[in-house]
């Protein structure tokens, strides 16, 4: 029997479509990995500066609590390298040169993100005071870092082994490779891996879930500092696949992993609040000491730039 052209070219168009459905969906999988399904308020700590909380279910359909840090280009902040006893009351820049010039093994070791930035409050030739706070490079049972610190462009550690937050001497910052060049930069801090290259979400799928520390770079400027809580039966945390996502979904077009798990840690100091403030669930039940470490600076002086949201 014939089958009728009506119901032929029917059959024909309907499978044409399933089949253009499918290479869309699969080219675009990463759109659709994490949604936001809810948002617990935006703080803004100072013009350009907002504080986030989201919810979101991630492609195992799991409902976690994501802690994001928004810093608009033109914001009037410094971001600042820091480490275990660099700061501190009687500190100046002279002095701090002279510190990280003679720097030895004696000068590693572990401190609280909470001590590190009061640390800073109390130190002379600061250009202002932390709004907030963050966890950063993975690190040895001695606790130097596993990638570079520069601190007020003064180098402590030059390894090539990791990409880099970079600060340059104008405040812009970038998402460097680790061989990159560190002429004119003024602050560094290391992550171990990228999460999104070049607009391109740059791990793989997995199955390990934990609390994330994590830093980005959008393409109008603005950098994102992102905590997601674990280890916790209402937010179990996230893989690096899902984490990268997320900051992704949010706008970054270079993102680097930080230390994670019960390691990471992220402060900040909201209208109303006497000093900063821990807003993640720790994932140790308490404040783990880490290493290497960035702060947001609210600058004394009043910055040039208009806060335009694009590109300098």
């Amino acid at each position: 029997m014939k089958t009728k052209p009506l119901f032929r070219n029917l059959f024909i168009i309907l499978a044409l479509t399933i089949f253009i459905f499918s290479i869309y969906s699969l080219s675009n999988m990463n759109a659709f990995a994490v949604s936001e399904t809810g948002r617990d308020g935006d703080y803004q700590l100072m013009p350009g500066v907002t504080e986030s909380t989201i919810y979101v279910t991630d492609s195992g359909k799991e409902n976690i609590r994501v802690h994001i840090l928004r810093v608009q280009n033109g914001a009037n902040v410094s971001f600042k390298a820091t480490y275990k006893d660099y700061y501190g009351k009687g500190t100046t820049v002279k002095s701090r040169k002279k510190y990280a010039k003679n720097w030895s093994d004696k000068n590693w070791g572990y401190e609280q993100l909470k001590a590190q930035a009061t640390a800073y409050n109390k130190s002379g030739g600061r250009v202002g005071t932390v709004i907030a706070a963050s966890s950063g490079d993975f690190y040895t049972d001695e606790g130097i870092p596993e990638g570079k610190l520069i601190m007020e462009g003064n180098v402590i550690c030059k390894s090539k082994d990791e990409p880099f937050f970079a600060v340059y001497e104008d405040g812009t910052c970038a998402i460097l490779d680790g061989d990159a060049d560190t002429d004119g930069v003024k602050e560094a801090v290391g992550g171990n891996m990228y999460l999104v290259k070049d607009n391109e979400i740059a791990v793989s799928k997995g199955t390990n879930r934990e609390p994330r520390q994590a830093i980005g770079v959008c393409e109008d400027g603005a950098v994102l500092i992102v905590n997601v809580d674990g280890r916790d039966p209402a937010t179990p945390g996230v893989t690096f696949y899902d984490l990268a996502n997320i900051l992704k979904q949010q706008g970054c077009k270079d993102a680097i992993n930080f230390d994670g798990g019960g390691s990471a840690s992220f402060l900040t100091k909201r209208s109303g609040d006497k000093s900063l403030v821990y807003r993640n669930v720790a994932g140790d039940g308490f404040e783990r000491n880490v290493s290497a470490s960035l702060l947001v600076v609210k600058n004394k002086k009043a910055s040039d730039k208009e806060i335009t949201g694009e590109s300098t």
